[in-house]
Formats: C-alpha cells, sequence, structure tokens
C-alpha cells in the first residue's frame, strides 16, 4: 500500500512501471510521460520547401501549401483568406531576408536592418499567425489520452451554459 511521506511506500522504488501503467490503463502523459503527443502521433519533421529559400517556390505555391495544412488539420475557412495571404507575404520576406543573409554575411542588412532582424522578425509575425489558425504548441487542443477521462467541474459547466 502507498503512504504518502513513508519511506519505501511512497511511489519511490515501488512505483509502477510504464508498462504496468499502460497494461492497467492508467497511464496519462502529462504524470507518467514526457511526450507532448501520443507516440502514435509522432513524426519525423522535415524542413518545409516554402522556408527553405534554396528552393523556387512561389507565393502562389507557398499559399497552396499552407492552405492545404489547414484544411487538412480543419482549420481553413473562407473568412481567412486574407490571413493566410498576410502570412504568405511573412514566408516570403522570410525566404528573401534568409537569401540575403547566406549570401552576404552577417553584416548584410535589407533597407536600414541588419537581415538577420527581418529573418528574427518575420518569423516572430508567422508564428504569430500560425497561432491565429490554432497551429502553434501553445493553441492547439491537446490530443486526448486514450482511457483517459476527462474532469467534468460543474461550476464551469453551468457558467458556460451547460446543465
Amino acid at each position: 500500500m502507498k503512504m504518502a511521506g513513508v519511506k519505501g511506500k511512497s511511489g519511490g522504488s515501488n512505483r509502477k512501471s510504464l508498462a504496468e501503467h499502460e497494461r492497467d490503463g492508467t497511464f496519462r502523459n502529462d504524470k507518467h510521460g514526457s511526450l507532448l503527443v501520443k507516440p502514435d502521433h509522432l513524426t519525423w519533421l522535415e524542413m518545409p520547401t516554402i522556408l527553405d529559400h534554396t528552393q523556387p517556390v512561389t507565393k502562389e505555391i507557398i499559399f497552396k501549401t499552407i492552405s492545404a495544412y489547414l484544411y487538412k488539420y480543419g482549420q481553413s475557412a473562407a473568412e481567412d483568406e486574407l490571413m493566410l495571404s498576410l502570412l504568405v507575404d511573412q514566408v516570403q520576406i522570410y525566404r528573401d531576408a534568409k537569401e540575403i543573409y547566406e549570401s552576404k554575411g552577417a553584416t548584410a542588412t535589407i533597407g536600414r536592418k541588419l537581415a538577420s532582424t527581418v529573418i528574427s522578425d518575420a518569423g516572430k509575425e508567422i508564428s504569430r499567425y500560425l497561432a491565429e489558425f490554432h497551429l502553434t504548441k501553445n493553441t492547439r487542443a491537446p490530443i486526448p489520452i486514450e482511457g483517459e477521462s476527462e474532469e467534468v467541474d460543474p461550476v464551469a459547466d453551468f457558467l458556460k451554459g451547460n446543465e
């Protein structure tokens, strides 16, 4: 029997292994794991072609690539065309600045700004637009862990208008 604060009985040396938690259906990634996504959703990520300044890519290709990605993850709606166009502009600025930076070195400038600053600023804007589409780590809904029930807060449900 586990007992909090009692040496040898508080989950230290006698704690369940991950395999035991998985077998018993009690595994919770937030308690027992360090993964942000379920293992069967893990994938190896590659640099998107649209961000690789060495690849010839037009704004139309950038738009279609991001649009397809948004559609795949259920984040595209007709009213988002303008925001997507602004995101595409930021990706193009990033690509152009990266090309200048790589060809001319760390002291390269675009107007009065260092190319590295333009790259950083464009990256921040891209991240902001991705958040609008719920595509950043902090804005995505967490993937529910199979077998884990969601806690119900009756007060929060009441305040939301649910019964």
